[in-house]
């Protein structure tokens, strides 16, 4: 009689096949983001509570150490040319990706729909905020399902110089930004992050270059993001923050993010071997794996939790020293409780979530490539409008960074439709004659 699987063993043959690199590189990735979002904020005695910058500027380095959201868009042009080499449509990989980012993303709109409610209610002054903060995360589903939808242009792009061509671009947007409108700067939020997108789909010419190309490639863009910093009109952070005067890199990125991005990967890149042999060993990769398993869950419900604690620690009137030793043991504290309260709410979103789709896998609707592409680039739009305009006032139109129209309730419904399209069965695609 044979003994039952065990969790390592179920973990192991369910992994078969991963990238035990780039599923790691992801998990690290979102720690540093979680680790940073903890430490990003500080309570007062007088029950409010801002970002940790507006009391220590000096800590503008550490945005630095804890911003990797390059990473996940570098992954995400690994996994869109392994879809485009295995042969699959483009609508088929837009429906994938968009489903199972709008299902994410949903049930955490609807608690903070009601959550804003409740709030509305009990202290109206408060409900904007509450509006914004548990929502803002979500820009980066909106970015990715766009940069997916506009994969197949990045993908044409084989030759290596294509990323100095969008780096380029990246420069030429900046210099609009600065000189002639601010809202020009926008365009860079489909551009930047294509740069890393595209370097992931390149991976495998890029990871044959000699080490020491790699290694001057690497310090020739991290040298380029520090000139742009002191040259340029950029903030010191890469986050936006009111203690770190000048141009936002991260709303919406700039080149700073985009050459500190590319020096990342390429380090990355310059481990991948190191790494690989260690995750070969199955007590390193299983924890990972572990990890891996909820890390949207983790990423989508975390700062939700982070506002819920924050909102207790200044009900409570807890308001340490910004950086003192009991601060720094709160935060420790702050973060253990979000980590674990993530992983738990995160298994059953998850199942909500899968739940939604399957459901909506079955209904008899078939939408057609054009028709998915305009639901999904309407999702991604609205998804974007939601992180950065808030969900309160519920039934207020207003403009997003001066070029998106926004209606909350509407934005909402545009990200269940778009659920809806990319859930629902596509056409079949005509089979061709082979002539009379």
């Amino acid at each position: 009689m044979s003994e039952p699987p065990t969790l390592t063993s179920r973990i192991l043959e369910g992994s078969v096949g991963r990238d035990r690199v780039l599923d790691f590189i992801k998990v690290a990735a979102l720690a540093l983001v979680v680790i940073g979002h903890q430490v990003a904020w500080t309570t007062f005695p007088d029950g409010t509570a801002s970002n940790t910058l507006d009391v220590a500027p000096s800590l503008w380095w550490m945005s630095w150490a804890l911003q990797w959201l390059p990473v996940f868009f570098f992954a995400a042009g690994v996994g869109l040319r392994s879809s485009r080499d295995a042969g699959r449509p483009w609508a088929d990989v837009v429906r994938s990706r968009a489903k199972s980012l709008l299902a994410a993303a949903l049930p955490l709109i609807f608690v903070s729909l009601a959550l804003t409610a409740l709030i509305a209610a009990w202290r109206p002054s408060l409900a904007q905020a509450a509006g914004v903060i548990t929502v803002q995360l979500l820009w980066f589903v909106g970015v990715y399902i766009l940069v997916v939808l506009v994969s197949p242009v990045i993908l044409r792009l084989r030759a290596m110089w294509w990323v100095l061509v969008l780096i380029v671009l990246v420069v030429a947007i900046d210099l609009l930004r600065i000189h002639i409108d601010d809202r020009w700067g926008w365009l860079n939020l489909i551009v930047v992050w294509s740069v890393f997108t595209l370097v992931g789909a390149q991976r495998d010419r890029w990871a044959k270059l000699p080490r020491i190309v790699l290694i001057g490639c690497a310090v020739f863009a991290l040298a380029g993001s520090a000139l742009a910093l002191v040259v340029g009109p950029y903030s010191k952070a890469l986050i936006t923050a009111n203690a770190a005067p000048g141009l936002s890199n991260l709303a919406p990125p700039t080149i700073v993010l985009c050459l500190f991005g590319v020096a990342q990967i390429l380090v990355i890149l310059l481990a991948w071997r190191a790494l690989a042999r260690w995750l070969d060993r199955d007590r390193v990769w299983v924890p990972v794996a572990i990890a891996g398993s909820r890390s949207m869950g983790i990423y989508i419900w975390h700062m939700l939790v982070t506002s819920i604690v924050i909102a207790v620690l200044v009900l409570a009137g807890i308001a340490p020293p910004a950086l003192s030793v009991t601060w720094w043991l709160l935060h420790g504290g702050s973060l253990v409780v979000v980590v674990a309260m993530s992983w738990l709410i995160a298994g059953p979103a998850q199942l909500l979530s899968r739940s939604m789709a399957t459901r909506l896998a079955h209904t008899p609707w078939k939408f057609s490539a054009p028709v998915v592409g305009l639901a999904t680039l309407l999702a991604a739009a609205s998804v974007l409008g939601i992180s950065e305009s808030g969900l309160y006032p519920f039934v207020e139109f207003r403009w997003v960074a001066g070029v998106l129209p926004y209606f909350p309730l509407i934005a909402v419904a545009l990200v269940m439709c778009g659920l809806v399209v990319s859930a629902g069965r596509g056409r079949p695609r005509p089979e061709r004659g082979t002539g009379p």
